[in-house]
């Protein structure tokens, strides 16, 4: 699932995250609204290499959410 927009998500959060208390839910809604910034997996790519990074690996992927892993050859 791939969200376009951060309202989108917003929306997706609100809907599902059901088993968390409002009052914390809307925490996180403030959170990612005012913190968070999602880059593209192309855009990561681009970042991490112009960084040095030269070995990529995502690890799990959670929905819309993704673990990586990047690291420099030895």
């Amino acid at each position: 699932m791939l969200f376009r927009s951060l309202e989108k998500y917003l929306g997706f959060m609100r809907r599902e995250w059901l088993e968390i208390p409002v009052e914390q839910l809307e925490e996180a809604c403030a959170h990612v609204a005012a913190h968070d910034f999602p880059e593209t997996e192309s855009g990561l790519r681009a970042m991490a290499g112009r960084a040095g990074f030269t070995r990529i690996e995502r690890l799990a992927r959670h929905g819309p959410h993704h673990l990586w892993v990047f690291s420099r050859s030895a």
